[in-house]
């Protein structure tokens, strides 16, 4: 779809890139999900989720907003691949599949065995600045990309989570 920023950290973003590309056309532009895969560093809603559930907090997650939740080392690898290739322009690059912010959550939930309650709400009721957001925020990869499906990559973090404070 042709980009249509609902707010002015969109239209910064989108700007941004234009005038990269203009100044400098040989650059790599780089459109991804929402990121998750930040270990102690995370503070994003995945990792907030996760942190609830393994303390035992019910979470209440916006049911009515999509987005492609995309892996950090998946991003990375394929980025250094495009870069490597000597890919110039603008990629999507995502891990595959589209989720709502509840039906990530439901999945950390059953991912972790937690017994906590999960219940869902309209952005409008999560949000109480009243933020222009999109509704759909998910993206499909270009180019040939083909990340793996977000819950497998979800799925691997949440282990890996899980792992870590275990020895801790």
């Amino acid at each position: 779809d042709i980009p249509h920023p609902l707010s002015v950290y969109g239209m910064t973003k989108y700007k941004g890139e234009q005038e990269v590309l203009k100044r400098s056309p040989n650059s790599l532009v780089i459109r991804t999900g929402s990121l998750f895969g930040g270990f102690e560093k995370d503070t994003k809603y995945i990792r907030r989720f996760y942190n609830s559930l393994m303390a035992g907090q019910p979470i209440r997650a916006t049911d009515d907003r999509y987005g492609s939740p995309t892996y950090v080392p998946d991003l990375i690898a394929e980025t250094v691949r495009l870069l490597q290739a000597g890919a110039t322009g603008v990629a999507h690059v995502a891990n595959k599949g589209v989720a709502s912010y509840l039906e990530v959550a439901l999945r950390i939930r059953e991912l972790t065995g937690a017994n906590v309650e999960v219940s869902g709400a309209p952005a409008s009721e999560m949000d109480p600045k009243g933020v222009a957001r999109g509704r759909m925020e998910g993206l499909e990869s270009n180019r040939g990309i083909e990340l793996r499906p977000f819950d497998v990559a979800l799925a691997e973090y949440i282990a890996a989570l899980t792992e870590r404070s275990k020895q801790s």
